[in-house]
C-alpha cells in the first residue's frame, strides 16, 4: 500500500476559542468544524511557545526553543536588506499604519479615497518596517543542523513541499527537505497585497494571500498525485493586521451584524504591551474582532479548496489531514490584545498557548480526545505512526500519541507535561494545575485548572498551595535540566518580544 500523504495546515495566531467546533457560535469556520466531526478533535492541546518562530521551529524539529535556539520571532536574517529597500509601497496599503510624519509627507490633508492607486512610498521610509529593517541582515538559516521530520520524511521517500509562511530565516533558500517552496519574504504581511520570494527575491503580489497559499498548495497536488507527499500549509491567517481593506468583501460582509458576545470585554490588563494593537474604542474592538474572524473564514475557504482536490484526485482515503496553529491569541481575553508577547513580562494564559488541532486520518472518524498533548509530540508521533526510526529520541521532550490515530486510547498517561517556554518564562501544566515560573525573579502564577479554567484567581501566595508550588517548581526544574542545550538556555535570555536576529548561542544580547 502506498504511504500515506500528509497535508499538514498551521494557522498563525489562532485561538481555540476562535472556532465553532470548540465552542464559538459567531465565527464561521464551517471546513473545521467538518474536520472536527469526520476526524480526531484534541481539546487540551498546547503550543511549544506562544509566538511565531520558536513555536514553529518546535513543530518542525520536536525540541524546545532551549535545544533549537529560536526564543522570539525572527526579526532578522530572512532576506538581503538590500533587496527589501528596493521595493516601494502603495500608500493605500501603509495608510492605516503612517505615524503623523509620514501622514504629513505623504497624504497631507487628502483622505483615503483620494489617494491614487498608484502613489508608492519608499519602502526604505515607511516607520513600520525601517525599525526592524536597520536590524536585518544577510539571510541566515537558523535550523541549520537542527533535525527536522520533514528531512526524515524525505529521505523515506516523501515529496515535500512549503507553502506560505516560513519566518525561520533565510527565506530565498529552501531547506528542511523541502524541494517545493513557495513562501513570504518574512513573517507578517498585508493580506491584498502579500510580499512573496519569486526566484530568490522579494516582490508584492495583487493577490489574498490565503488564496495564494491555497493555490500553491494544490499546485504542488496536482503534481505530485503520484507519489507520497507532504505539503506544508502555512497560513498567515488570522494574524494582523485586521483592517477592512485587508479582508476579502465576502467574508467581511458575512459579520456585518455580528455582536461579538464571544469575546469578553475586560478591563486592561496592567502589563499589555503598548506596542501591540489595542481595542480601546468599542469601534476599533470590532473592527479588530471582525478582521480577525473574516481572515479565519476566508483560510476555512482556503482548506475547503484542498480537500475538494484531494477527493478530485481520489486521494481523501489515502491523505492525513492536520490543522493547528503556530500559538493562541487574545483579543480582550485577561484585557490583553496580543499573544505571549502581548504583555510583558510574557503570559501563558490558556488563551495565549491552548491551540486547535484537528486531525483526519483514513479509517477513524469521530474521536474527541482530553488527553494533554502539546507541538513537541507531533514529531514523534508522525514518525511512530509511519514506522520512521527517530534518531536520539532520548532527547526528545516529546511523546508519540499515534495509538490516538489508530482509533485506540493512550497506554501511558500524560498527566504532567512540560507545554511552554518563552525566554525567561516558563510553565508546567498537569490536568489539574498550571504553574508558571518567570526567572529571576517572578511573578509566578499559580491556577486551578478544574475549578478555575479562565484562569482568573492566581493561587501562588495561597498558604494552603505552598507544597504544591514546590512539588510543581520541581517538576519543572527537573524537566528543564533534562532538555536543556546549556548555551540555548531560554531562562537567561533578555527576550522581550521585539525579535530576534540571531542564535541563542552566537549571542542573546541581540533579542
Amino acid at each position: 500500500m502506498k504511504k500515506p500523504n500528509i497535508v499538514f495546515v498551521l494557522a498563525d495566531d489562532h485561538g481555540a476559542w476562535a472556532t465553532g467546533c470548540y465552542g464559538n457560535k459567531e465565527v464561521k469556520t464551517p471546513t473545521l468544524d467538518r474536520l472536527a466531526r469526520e476526524g480526531i478533535k484534541y481539546n487540551n492541546f498546547y503550543c511549544a511557545s506562544p509566538v511565531c518562530s520558536p513555536a514553529r521551529a518546535s513543530i518542525l524539529t520536536g525540541k524546545i526553543p532551549s535545544q533549537h535556539g529560536v526564543h522570539d520571532w525572527i526579526g532578522g536574517g530572512n532576506i538581503n536588506i538590500d533587496d527589501h529597500l528596493k521595493m516601494d509601497l502603495k500608500i493605500k496599503r501603509c495608510y492605516p499604519y503612517f505615524d503623523e510624519e509620514e501622514m504629513k509627507k505623504y497624504v497631507g490633508d487628502r483622505s483615503y479615497d483620494e489617494i491614487g492607486e498608484d502613489e508608492t512610498i519608499p519602502f526604505s521610509e515607511f516607520s513600520g518596517y525601517t525599525k526592524y529593517l536597520k536590524r536585518e541582515n544577510t539571510p541566515f538559516s537558523y535550523l541549520d543542523g537542527v533535525l527536522s521530520y520533514t528531512e526524515l520524511l524525505k529521505d523515506n521517500g516523501y515529496k515535500c513541499g512549503l507553502s506560505g509562511k516560513w519566518h525561520l530565516g533565510n527565506s530565498a533558500k529552501p531547506q528542511k527537505g523541502f524541494e517545493f517552496w513557495k513562501v513570504l519574504s518574512g513573517g507578517g504581511t498585508y493580506y491584498n497585497y502579500p510580499e512573496y520570494i519569486v526566484d530568490g527575491l522579494p516582490i508584492r503580489k495583487e493577490e489574498y494571500v490565503s488564496d495564494v497559499i491555497t493555490d500553491d498548495a494544490i499546485e504542488f497536488i496536482e503534481d505530485n498525485k503520484d507519489t507520497p507527499f507532504y505539503i506544508g500549509v502555512h497560513y498567515t491567517a488570522p494574524h494582523s493586521p485586521w483592517a477592512e481593506l485587508d479582508q476579502k468583501k465576502e467574508m467581511w460582509d458575512l459579520y456585518e451584524d455580528c455582536k461579538f458576545e464571544s469575546v469578553p470585554i475586560e478591563k486592561p490588563h496592567p502589563n499589555q504591551a503598548i506596542h501591540r494593537p489595542i481595542g480601546k474604542t468599542k469601534e476599533l474592538r470590532e473592527q479588530f474582532l471582525r478582521g480577525y474572524y473574516s481572515s479565519l473564514s476566508g483560510m476555512d475557504e482556503g482548506i475547503d479548496k484542498i480537500l475538494k482536490k484531494l477527493e478530485e484526485l481520489n486521494l481523501s482515503d489515502n491523505t492525513i489531514i492536520i490543522y493547528t496553529s503556530d500559538n493562541g491569541m487574545n483579543l480582550g481575553h485577561h484585557g490583553i490584545w496580543g499573544k505571549g508577547n502581548g504583555t510583558y513580562p510574557m503570559n501563558m494564559f490558556d488563551t495565549s498557548v491552548k491551540v486547535p488541532t484537528l486531525m483526519k486520518v483514513p479509517g477513524i472518524e469521530g474521536i474527541v480526545s482530553d488527553d494533554l498533548l502539546s507541538h513537541y509530540d507531533i514529531m514523534p508521533t508522525l514518525l511512530d505512526y509511519l514506522n520512521i526510526d527517530l534518531p536520539n529520541k532520548e532527547i526528545m521532550p516529546g511523546k508519540s500519541f499515534a495509538e490516538l490515530l489508530k482509533g485506540n486510547k493512550l497506554k501511558e498517561d500524560h498527566n504532567i507535561v512540560i507545554y511552554d517556554e518563552y525566554g525567561p518564562v516558563r510553565m508546567i501544566r498537569s490536568k489539574e494545575w498550571k504553574y508558571v515560573h518567570r526567572y529571576p525573579e517572578g511573578p509566578h502564577e499559580l491556577f486551578d485548572m478544574i475549578n478555575d479554567p479562565n484562569e482568573v484567581n492566581n493561587l501562588i501566595n495561597d498558604p494552603s498551595q505552598v507544597d504544591r508550588i514546590i512539588e510543581l517548581r520541581k517538576g519543572l526544574k527537573e524537566w528543564f535540566e533534562k532538555h536543556v542545550v546549556s548555551c540555548k538556555d531560554g531562562s537567561v535570555l533578555p527576550v522581550t518580544g521585539e525579535g530576534q536576529f540571531d542564535l541563542a548561542e552566537k549571542g542573546g544580547e541581540s533579542f
